[in-house]
């Protein structure tokens, strides 16, 4: 199984990794655990950045771009080999680069889609831009609103990436040790519904299933009933009682 070590960047303290409403996302993004072996799988940073692509995902002009996100997750899940993850890359690739795209959205949309599997730490900084494109283009022709449109969706799009950062690793300064008892039938079903399905409007009952089993760490606990969390795959919660990395 692939082993997460944790090196925050300088200035990178505990209480900046958990104050996600201020400052500079990117010194948390590049703080966030990482595979220890050097060609290991970062699993949980394509499923994040999948989450992000699939913001802009309506402005994608051609199924193979969609396909390459899709390919990525199910490459992050052990599902697919790395050579059909790097076909579907290529084929996203191919496309992009042959195709005559018909505005500035897709145009981004489509530039993210195509470098996800290849870079996910520029991608995500990418889609930040192509939100605010996204956003530009379905406020119409007034340049006024396009432009207050895509400043407000870039800031989304931040203040989203900074979120997912804690929905995937916790609280990384502070590991939390999790009982094997706690993972009960009720608490994997659950789980596995919301992780398969992508909806995680269950959390607050897959709390109450774990408190059931006897957990008792607020952090768990409070992560899964925090009514202003988003969920996404590779929530720390749900990895952990899945038994996943």
């Amino acid at each position: 199984m692939t082993k997460y070590v944790f090196k925050p960047e300088k200035g990178v303290t505990e209480e900046v990794w958990l104050d996600i409403g201020s400052g500079d996302p990117w010194a948390v993004w590049r703080s966030m655990p990482h595979p220890e072996e050097r060609m290991g799988t970062d699993r949980k940073k394509l499923l994040l950045v999948a989450h992000l692509l699939r913001q802009v995902a309506d402005q994608l002009t051609s199924p193979v771009f969609l396909e390459a996100i899709e390919a990525g997750e199910k490459y992050a899940d052990g599902l697919i080999s790395f050579n059909d993850c790097w076909t579907a890359n290529h084929d996203a690739y191919e496309v992009f680069d042959t195709t005559e795209i018909p505005d500035e959205a897709a145009f981004d949309a489509a530039n993210c889609a195509q470098h996800y599997i290849y870079e996910q730490n520029e991608t995500a900084e990418m889609v930040v831009r192509a939100a605010g494109s996204r956003a530009a283009r379905l406020a119409g022709p007034n340049a006024q609103n396009a432009d207050k449109a895509r400043d407000a969706a870039q800031h989304g799009m931040k203040s989203l990436i900074r979120r997912l950062i804690n929905e995937v690793h916790g609280n990384p300064f502070r590991p939390v040790a999790f009982a094997p008892e706690w993972r009960t039938d009720t608490a994997i079903a659950l789980a596995r519904t919301m992780y398969e399905s992508r909806e995680f409007g269950a959390m607050p009952i897959l709390a109450d299933a774990l408190q059931d089993a006897g957990c008792d760490n607020d952090d768990i606990l409070n992560h899964c009933r925090d009514a202003a969390q988003v969920h996404v795959r590779g929530c720390w919660v749900v990895d952990l009682v899945l038994g996943k990395e």
